[in-house]
């Protein structure tokens, strides 16, 4: 059985003499009074200390931690899309692409050229899947994008419009860049006239 001991009380303090010039007017420790916020002022909690002012330095020192956490959790964050989460958005790009190209070339609506085959008059537009590109030796199998935005090399690599485009295997035939075959009979053309 548990016994309870009450504290001893504090003896009184011996009362001091009265002074007239101590004792404050009875009228100012009245609520609401000038004397009441003396009054009212209780001592500090034991234990409770009085939080010391902040220097200017000390203040600089914390704004910079501050800052460093900020852009250390920044940092891991971009650590953790790049190694994490940007293959997923790669990979569910090129599913939707191929998936995309692998329909046009079942109903044979494809791009075979650099319009829209439902609209000659209108180019393909920018992020249309427009060819596979595969590489064994490596492992690489991937649809090529139209464009070379930002967006678009996001979720692959893209095929670049140039002034003079040209799709090998539709027979035309430009002067311009990638074009081997006209190229080709141009020189084949200097030459005979250089032996003739």
């Amino acid at each position: 059985m548990t016994t309870v001991h009450e504290p001893a009380a504090d003896p009184a303090p011996p009362p001091s003499p009265p002074s007239a010039a101590a004792a404050p007017p009875a009228e100012s420790a009245a609520p609401g009074g000038p004397g009441a916020e003396r009054a009212a002022v209780r001592p500090p909690l034991e234990g409770y200390r009085r939080r010391q002012p902040v220097s200017v330095g000390q203040l600089v020192a914390r704004l910079a931690g501050a800052s460093l956490l900020i852009l250390a959790i920044t940092a891991l964050g971009f650590v953790a899309w790049v190694g994490l989460f940007s293959n997923l958005h790669y990979d569910k790009a090129q599913l939707n692409a191929y998936e995309r190209l692998r329909v046009e070339l079942a109903n044979g609506t494809a791009p075979n050229g650099p319009t829209n085959p439902s609209n000659p008059n209108q180019l393909l537009p920018t992020g249309a899947p427009v060819a596979v590109l595969s590489i064994p030796a490596i492992g690489l199998r991937t649809v090529i994008l139209q464009g070379t935005t930002s967006s678009v090399l996001e979720d692959g690599p893209g095929h670049f419009r140039g002034r003079d485009e040209q799709y090998r295997g539709l027979g035309e035939e430009h002067p311009g860049l990638g074009n081997g075959q006209a190229e080709q009979r141009q020189a084949g053309q200097n030459s005979d006239q250089l032996e003739g």
